[in-house]
This record gives structure tokens, sequence and C-alpha cells, in this order.
């Protein structure tokens, strides 16, 4: 089967906040920034001689705003996702062609062809538009669920065949 589709920027930025909420690198990565923004806190009120009754205020306001960094993250990953790879590969975008079989997926555009089994990859997400499939935390092959030139039928099989691996996987 061969689905076609045209890949933007929009559809990659998806891929990217998937990863951000959903792949170890990404949830390692904010753990360490949250350990290490809690302990600049108590380095702060160690330096500054803070009496007892503020180390605690000190701890609770810290507390309170650590959801922030969650999203800070998250801003700063696509912010730097946008300026550092999008700018530098624009062949991430355009045109795409995917043959499909049991065996296989060949993803196809005017500037490469590349190969995968399905065992190279570690595991499938989705979204209400697209799927993921990760080949590692950080590569992923984007697919559209309703690409161009497939009728309803078709769009069926194809889902039905993505999602028969990812339950397989």
């Amino acid at each position: 089967m061969i689905a076609k589709y045209n890949l933007t920027e929009k559809d990659l930025i998806a891929q990217q906040k998937n990863a951000i909420s959903k792949t170890k690198y990404h949830i390692k990565t904010k753990t360490i920034y949250t350990i290490i923004y809690f302990l600049l806190i108590y380095l702060y009120l160690f330096i500054t001689h803070t009496p007892g009754d503020s180390i605690w205020f000190g701890i609770t306001v810290s507390i309170i705003f650590s959801p922030l960094l969650s999203i800070i993250y998250r801003h700063g990953m696509i912010n730097r996702f946008r300026k550092d790879v999008l700018r530098h590969h624009q062949h991430l975008t355009g045109d795409f062609s995917l043959v499909l079989s049991d065996d296989e997926l060949v993803k196809e555009s005017k500037n490469s062809t590349e190969r995968f089994n399905w065992s190279e990859f570690n595991q499938i997400k989705e979204d209400n538009d697209r799927y993921y499939l990760y080949i590692t935390d950080l590569k992923a092959v984007t697919i559209k669920k309703e690409p161009e030139n497939m009728n309803e039928k078709e769009t069926k099989e194809l889902q039905a065949l993505i999602n028969r691996k990812k339950n397989s996987g």
C-alpha cells in the first residue's frame, strides 16, 4: 500500500510535542531540570542565611511554581526545535510517499529514501491526526492518519495495519 501526504512544520512540531510528553529522554531531562531548580532554591536559601520560617516559605513557593517548569521546558524545546532543526533541515517537510507492507516501511521524498523494518520501531504513538513511529526517543517517522491519495477504505486499511503493528510490538 502506498500513502502520499505533505508533511508540514505543524506536523513536525506536533511530533516534537508528543516526544516531549511521552519519551524517556524528555521525561528524564525534565526531572533533572526540576531537581536542579530545587537545589538552586535551597542553595540560595542556605547562602542568604534565611531563617527557618523563610526556608519553609521558600520550599512552599518552589513547590507551587514547580509545575511551571514543565511548561517552560516544553516551550523551550519547541522553540529550539523550530530554530535549530526546522531552519537547517528543510528536507524534513514536503511531499512524502510511504510504501507499507507487513514486513517494512519505505519513506520516500524527492531528496531521500529510507527503509525501516517494523521491528526497528520501539514504540508507536498517535494523536488525532498522526502516527509517530519512534526508532529512538529522538527520531521518529510521522505518518498522517488520512493520506491525500487514499479513499476511506484504503485509509482504514492503513490505520488497521499500523494499529496491528502497534499492538504487536
